[in-house]
């Protein structure tokens, strides 16, 4: 009986950890209509990057919609290297905005086995100009993270939120993830500043 007992209890686990939804839906745009968007995202940010070198500070509105984004990664191959040690790829990753949150899914091989993994969270201006992570769900399969990956991943979100800001050459005074889109707010931090 314990036998029984201890062999359901580590299918029912496998089966939690190993889980794996229904593929998503397609992006909604197409391949050519999703770069056209990313690359106009990208003159947005390279000419927000260069006002904030070369002129006085001035206020900033970036609006991202996750079709767009779904779209470009579908399209592009993920990059392999940066990854945390153990973690040898991650492919289909999907990202959505809606109730003011972020919502990133995708399958990550790890240690040779593949699960399917979601993170979520709030990213807040923190009151500095800078960008906060919080996050609300960390999951390996049907399973939460374990609190030392579940650090370790919010280390590295934000990490990697404070970089682009410094990079950018802006602070951030709002920030609103709605139904699809994302919109982002604040001020180039300017020549005098630097």
């Amino acid at each position: 009986m314990l036998v029984a007992a201890g062999v359901g209890s580590v299918a029912y686990l496998y089966t939690m950890v190993t889980y794996t939804p229904p593929p998503p839906p397609p992006p909604q745009v197409s391949p050519q209509q999703a770069e056209r968007s990313v690359r106009q995202l990208q003159e947005q940010v390279v000419a927000i990057r260069r006002h904030a070198q070369t002129r006085p500070p001035a206020p900033y509105r970036l609006q991202i919609r996750s079709d767009d984004i779904n779209a470009y990664l579908s399209a592009q191959a993920p990059p392999a290297h940066g990854l945390p040690a153990g973690i040898e790829s991650v492919r289909d990753v999907r990202v959505a905005f809606e109730g003011g949150r972020i919502v990133v899914t995708g399958t990550v091989t790890a240690w040779g086995r593949q699960v399917h993994t979601t993170v979520s969270g709030r990213v807040v201006p923190d009151g500095s100009g800078s960008l906060a992570f919080l996050p609300d769900e960390m999951m390996i399969g049907k399973m939460p993270m374990p609190a030392q990956m579940r650090s370790e991943a919010a280390r590295r979100i934000q990490q990697e939120l404070q970089k682009i800001l410094a990079e950018t050459g802006v602070s951030v005074h709002s920030i609103e993830a709605t139904s699809g889109s994302m919109v982002i707010e604040g001020m180039t931090t300017g020549q005098r500043s630097r």
